[in-house]
């Protein structure tokens, strides 16, 4: 009797729904709008009162790229950051600013 207790409690549940997985790209049921991106590009155009080095880096200290910048010259950079990123620090001459990354386009001075 106990062994038939055992072997009735131990079934498994038959009534899960199974999922399965779309064979083609177009099965997928995505949002209107969804980007397959991981990375997006940002423009900054950046600008010191001095020479010096400037380092653009994430939240958790990864440096995404550094630049030296002159003075009294705009300094363009191409930044390819993951899609999830929606900031990042920049740091010049003991500054550590912290920019929002809300348009593709984006312009900072350093004071």
């Amino acid at each position: 009797m106990l062994l038939g207790l055992v072997l009735v409690s131990c079934q498994k549940d038959i009534d899960q729904p199974q999922i399965s997985a779309p064979e083609k790209m177009s099965d997928l049921k995505v949002a209107e709008g969804f980007e397959w991106k991981t990375f997006s590009n940002v423009t900054l155009d950046l600008s010191a009162p001095s020479n010096g080095l400037v380092s653009v880096v994430s939240n958790e200290g990864k440096v995404f790229q550094k630049a030296y910048l002159m003075q009294g010259t705009t300094y363009t950079m191409k930044l390819t950051v993951p899609q999830h990123t929606r900031m990042v620090h920049l740091q010049f001459a003991g500054q550590d600013v912290v920019l929002n990354l809300d348009a593709e386009h984006l312009v900072w001075s350093f004071k």
